[in-house]
């Protein structure tokens, strides 16, 4: 699935530096989506988020991607479909 991300006018890409270190178990869960095709490589994509690991309330680990910067720059949308 591809989707096309619209910014406002005077957005700059970017490209945010990971928080920290990656750990094996990251690796691990990123070659798992990377298997499924959940997830692919970007062809060089101009806005860059990094990525987090969050504790879910067993003892698992959520994939997430730290979006605060580029959502910034998303107009508000006040009608919905």
């Amino acid at each position: 699935m591809e989707y096309q991300i619209s910014t406002d006018a005077d957005a700059k890409p970017f490209r945010a530096r990971p928080y920290y270190e990656v750990s094996k178990k990251f690796h691990s869960q990123i070659n798992d989506t990377l298997v499924a095709e959940i997830i692919s490589e970007s062809d060089g994509s101009q806005f860059v988020c990094p990525i987090v690991m969050a504790k879910k309330s067993s003892v698992e680990w959520r994939f997430c991607v730290d979006m605060k910067i580029l959502n910034a720059m998303i107009p508000y949308i006040t009608n919905c479909l």
